[in-house]
């Protein structure tokens, strides 16, 4: 009894302590009636963090529970738990089917907590859940059930309690809809029904532009489970463009999810961290796609890697095109698309080249641009490839192999450095010695808390700052100037100077239309460019 009374005394915020890191928790919960389970998902920062939950017996106070001498009678539910080494936690609460039908309040409490987290539960039996499926099942037109969803609470009852929340529920409503008027919610399948929910939900914050809770691609209904993974991987990754790419205007369930698997392949394309990963998504959904991978090579992949397409159609036309023309591939010249990460980013680009510059890489036909910088820094010993043929340009560039790069165009590789400045990097690494090196020459600072930010790709505005840094390490002047992009409110105070000052030199260039994208991660290609311009400013 002494654990229980201890559980409870945080729910009802007796014992709640705030300190530096105290937190609000995000909760995601749902319930299925048909088994009176209740399953919760929670998220804090903080790993190793013990969590209560309580649930009081119906029309019960947290004042009125701690003053009972008797506060065990008070509970329904009592459970403890520990947050994951990602500070995640869950719970499954199971109700009494006998239990009245009403709202019950479940407290969350915990000393990371900044205040005990009131979670409301409605609950009712599973026969009385039947019952009211079945009854909103029979609304024929849709003003009768969007009005039974917004009468007395009527969506909360079922289990859709986020449905208030909504400033557009139509989008949500039309959806259920036309899923209970096609297929039918189900009697015997709570998930179901709240995968049903969710997807009208999720489908209303994005038609809206209100932001993604963590885990929603986890929640809506998919008949395809491959599409979370490749959420998970491209979608939540490179959110903002995912957003922008996604139709906004999903009328069903199978609609919103086949929105969804088009703007993650545009955002694939677009962030593939390597051709294999295109190839890959276009062998699984070939037949959706209509493209044809049985003729395509790597290099086909390669000629779409990076590019911005305005839809799944153009990108497929594209592919397909390029296997069609069956390039030649000699020296790394020739044609393909440049796309939005071709030479607009960066200034000083390469054309008309030629097979003098000749090297071993087989996958440069789409950047032809930064052909002669990648040549260039390759035979410097600057760059390597991926591979014996492959470069794979279109990859992302992370902080610590652009701190590499720019550490052995400056010539500092050899430097001496005593110790290590970075909590992220292991002694024994192969970027620890350089990026070290670039600390102590002021080339690049971590991102805090001590840490480099080791895997993490480098931004357009990070990279830009570091080869600022190396400049003025190297004696080189560097104007001030003025930063003229239109974008500029995105910039952190602390690369404005650095962005406007290589902006002037000719060193960097937007990506078209008075834009940089400073937020926005770079290429292997972009980053030999950038790095080539910046050696002929040293000599």
């Amino acid at each position: 009894m002494k654990k229980l009374i201890a559980t409870v005394g945080i729910a009802v915020g007796v014992l709640t302590t705030a300190v530096a890191y105290a937190e609000t928790p995000k909760l995601i919960g749902s319930m299925d009636y048909i088994s009176g389970t209740l399953h919760i998902d929670g998220q804090i920062s903080s790993a190793d963090k013990y969590v209560s939950a309580n649930m009081l017996v119906l029309g019960k106070t947290p004042q009125e529970a701690e003053n009972d001498t008797d506060i065990g009678s008070n509970i329904v539910y009592s459970g403890e738990t520990i947050t994951d080494e990602n500070g995640a936690f869950s719970f499954d609460v199971k109700f009494d089917q006998n239990l009245a039908e009403g709202t019950y309040d479940l407290y969350f409490g915990s000393e990371a907590f900044d205040s005990t987290e009131h979670y409301p539960v409605y609950f009712s039996s599973a026969e009385t859940y039947r019952s009211k499926i079945n009854e909103l099942n029979g609304k024929n037109e849709y003003s009768d059930f969007k009005n039974w969803l917004d009468t007395d609470n009527g969506a909360e009852k079922i289990g859709f309690n986020k449905y208030e929340s909504l400033t557009d529920k139509d989008t949500a409503a039309k959806m259920i809809y036309h899923y209970a008027k096609t297929t039918g919610l189900s009697t015997t399948n709570a998930t179901v029904n709240n995968s049903v929910f969710a997807s009208g939900y999720y489908a209303s914050l994005i038609k809206n532009n209100i932001p993604l809770t963590n885990g929603w691609i986890e929640e809506i209904l998919l008949k395809d489970s491959n599409i979370a993974d490749l959420y998970n991987k491209y979608g939540d990754k490179n959110l903002t463009y995912f957003l922008q790419k996604i139709n906004k205007d999903s009328a069903t369930a199978e609609e919103f999810e086949k929105n969804i698997l088009d703007a993650l392949i545009l955002t694939a394309v677009k962030y593939p961290n390597g051709n294999d990963n295109i190839k890959t998504l276009f062998e699984r959904y070939s037949t959706y796609l209509g493209v044809n991978t049985k003729s395509a090579t790597l290099n086909n992949y390669a000629a779409i890697a990076g590019n911005d397409y305005a839809s799944v159609v153009a990108c497929v036309q594209a592919f397909n095109a390029s296997v069609a023309s069956k390039p030649s591939y000699g020296g790394g010249g020739g044609g393909g698309s440049t796309g939005s990460s071709g030479s607009a980013i960066f200034a000083g680009t390469q054309t008309n080249i030629t097979n003098e510059l000749g090297i071993k890489f087989k996958d440069l036909n789409p950047v032809p641009w930064a052909y002669k910088a990648i040549s260039v820094l390759y035979e410097k010993g600057i760059v390597s490839g991926k591979s014996e043929e492959s470069f794979c340009p279109n990859d992302t560039v992370t902080r610590e192999e652009f701190a590499k790069m720019l550490v052995c165009a400056a010539g500092l590789q050899d430097n001496a450095v005593t110790g290590n400045a970075f909590s992220d990097a292991a002694s024994d690494a192969w970027y620890t010695k350089y990026i070290n090196i670039a600390y102590a020459n002021g080339i690049c600072v971590g991102i805090g808390d001590g840490e480099f930010g080791v895997g993490r790709e480098v931004t357009r505005e990070d990279m830009c700052v570091m080869v600022y840094n190396t400049l003025r390490k190297l004696s080189v002047n560097c104007p001030e100037s003025e930063l003229k992009f239109n974008d500029k409110s995105d910039f952190g105070e602390y690369s404005k100077a650095a962005v406007a000052s290589l902006a002037d030199m000719g060193i960097v260039n937007g990506i078209g239309e008075g834009i940089f994208e400073p937020k926005g991660n770079a290429t292997r290609a972009q980053a030999a460019v950038i790095i080539c311009n910046m050696i002929t400013n040293i000599n």
